[in-house]
């Protein structure tokens, strides 16, 4: 059976972003808020952040938090990925 996926869905699925593994994705809301950055949080440790962030910036305001930063990475999905995955064609590859 396949899925409808939406325009905004489409969109938030192949969106360039920066993905970070954090120790407290709860001092990682409090930083990103104030800094008035858009995000997403995918799991207790990791979480999407969009648009441009300035890396020192967030590591110092993070490590002020307690907060340790694991990896950063940036993650861009093409469409032909996306929908290969959400085939599950990318888990034969």
């Amino acid at each position: 059976m396949v899925r409808e996926v939406s325009a905004a869905e489409l969109d938030a699925a192949c969106r360039k972003c920066i993905r970070l593994s954090v120790t407290d994705t709860r001092a990682l809301c409090r930083v990103l808020d104030g800094m008035g950055m858009e995000y997403n949080i995918i799991s207790e440790s990791e979480a999407d952040i969009y648009g441009e962030v300035s890396v020192t910036q967030l590591a110092v305001a993070l490590d002020k938090e307690g907060c340790e930063v694991r990896s950063m990475h940036e993650h861009d999905e093409s469409l032909e990925n996306y929908y290969m995955n959400l085939m599950g064609g990318g888990r034969n590859a």
